[in-house]
């Protein structure tokens, strides 16, 4: 991609690969991957002896998806906020009317779109009508999002962070109209297609792989050994437990906490690095995490308060002195070694694990004097 595009540029170039790619699709559309055409004979005109998925709609027709993106986008135009209702307007204009549809023809609509759509018109508010249909799945919320990183681009904060949470905010209200999915791991997906659109914009020398190593891209106001509360509306009750930030730098951050697996506590360990957790229902993790204080642990995870004290210390002597302690209480197997834990049902008394904890890591670390 050319580095010098200026922000204009971008814009338009967002906007018309988005419809371009969207009509190019038209033709194929709910077909299974070994049934199309190779890769290098797929045009808005499919080879001959192709059926197309639409045989009345013209090469070059954009789909619903392209046609609500533009809703979304005039509606940010003409309200130069994000309004959910003015959005769904426009939205339920489109499947009546036809509005920004080619030629106002709406040759196909999700099952779960129109289902929602018509509860709108038949009074519901819009932040209900995406659940009128509980096991509605779809992506049609996930491909019209791209205005609004454009639009946030221009009209956003100057500071990346804040432009950011409000970006990933707006994305998730979109989504109500017409699919309201409390399931985490379907947010996360709104979550991240977002943040990864806009970093494309904003560094367009930048090859992204699409992995999952992702870092987390926030200064980390918490140390390892501190003691937090994470109060994230997909836990029942807060979660307690202690810090660790790899290099300190807040780029891999864990949480060591006790939780019930099959009906016995353990020790287990919490990625917040993983996207899923990180900004699911349109929040960064910082959103939910406190500090915590050892009075306000649960009878049964005192222990943790000890072994925030005892991470704290540790972390005087430098991070190396801190990795393989922390992964081999809290993680499933030591980092290192791959052994499994000897220490890994509670409860235990800080005493005893730290004991445990010394004998293993002499056991494994003899040469270095058990590391502790």
């Amino acid at each position: 991609m050319d580095k010098n595009l200026t922000k204009q540029d971008r814009i338009a170039g967002g906007l018309y690969g988005l419809l371009i790619g969207d009509a190019l699709g038209v033709p194929y559309e709910f077909y299974e991957a070994e049934k199309l055409p190779p890769c290098d004979e797929i045009e808005m005109i499919p080879p001959a002896g192709f059926r197309k998925t639409y045989e009345n709609v013209a090469a070059g027709t954009w789909s619903d998806d392209g046609a609500q993106a533009l809703c979304l986008f005039q509606s940010l135009l003409d309200q130069n906020v994000f309004c959910l209702e003015d959005f769904s307007d426009r939205v339920l204009s489109w499947y009546e009317d036809g509005v920004w549809a080619v030629g106002g023809e709406v040759f196909d609509v999700g099952i779960q779109t129109a289902y929602a759509l018509r509860g709108y018109k038949n009074g519901l508010l819009p932040e209900e009508c995406g659940m009128l249909n509980p096991d509605g799945k779809g992506n049609g919320a996930l491909m019209r999002v791209l205005p609004l990183v454009l639009w946030h681009s221009v009209h956003g904060s100057t500071y990346k962070e804040q432009r950011t949470k409000e970006l990933v905010e707006d994305a998730h209200r979109q989504c109500l109209i017409t699919h309201l999915d409390d399931d985490r791991y379907e947010e996360a997906g709104v979550s991240r297609t977002v943040i990864e659109q806009e970093n494309r914009f904003y560094d367009a020398s930048t090859d992204y792989d699409y992995d999952y190593d992702y870092q987390y891209p926030y200064p980390l106001p918490f140390s390892t050994g501190d003691l937090v509360r994470l109060d994230a509306p997909i836990y029942e009750e807060p979660l307690y437990g202690v810090m660790y930030s790899e290099d300190y730098g807040g780029q891999y951050v864990h949480m060591g906490i006790i939780c019930e697996e099959e009906g016995t506590w353990i020790f287990d360990m919490l990625d917040l690095s993983e996207l899923d957790i990180e900004i699911c229902s349109g929040c960064r993790v910082m959103d939910w995490l406190h500090r915590a204080k050892p009075e306000e642990l649960p009878e049964d995870r005192k222990i943790l308060g000890d072994l925030a004290a005892y991470f704290t210390d540790l972390r005087r002597q430098g991070p190396e002195a801190i990795e393989e302690p922390f992964f081999r209480i809290f993680g499933r197997h030591g980092k290192k070694s791959r052994d499994i834990r000897p220490f890994h049902v509670t409860p235990v008394t800080f005493p005893e694990l730290i004991k445990a904890l010394e004998e293993d890591m002499e056991q494994h670390f003899p040469k270095q004097g058990g590391m502790l």
